[in-house]
């Protein structure tokens, strides 16, 4: 009996074992399949920000900017540039900024130096 016992509590362990096993397969299957689809995801945003991130440091590159103080003559509005050199504003600007600039009057200034062009 004890025989019989044993054989019965052997065998309906080996089937709790078998069925553990089972599931314990299966989810590893699902947590595989997971893996290597947030793999791909991760791969592709990396991908995207590594493309993003080269074109900004390629916008960087070409971007000119100013900053800081700018010494300005009250007269003339010559700027004077990092070795004390005298530079009209539009060429400063030009040279600096990587704008082109244009002229133009404004209101006040063609009354007051072109009052006969005025409307």
């Amino acid at each position: 009996m004890i025989a019989a016992f044993t054989l019965t509590f052997a065998h309906r362990h080996r089937q709790r074992r078998r069925k553990a096993e089972k599931e314990l397969y299966a989810h590893h299957e699902q947590l595989e399949k997971t893996v290597a689809e947030r793999t791909e995801q991760l791969t592709e945003a990396n991908q995207k920000l590594v493309q993003k991130n080269e074109a900004l440091e390629g916008a960087l590159a070409e971007v000119k900017t100013l900053s800081g103080l700018l010494p300005m003559c009250a007269h003339c509005k010559k700027i004077r540039d990092d070795k004390g050199y005298w530079n009209q504003l539009e060429a400063y600007l030009s040279e600096h900024s990587g704008v082109t600039l244009s002229h133009g009057i404004c209101p006040e200034c063609i009354k007051e130096h072109y009052s006969d062009y005025a409307k």
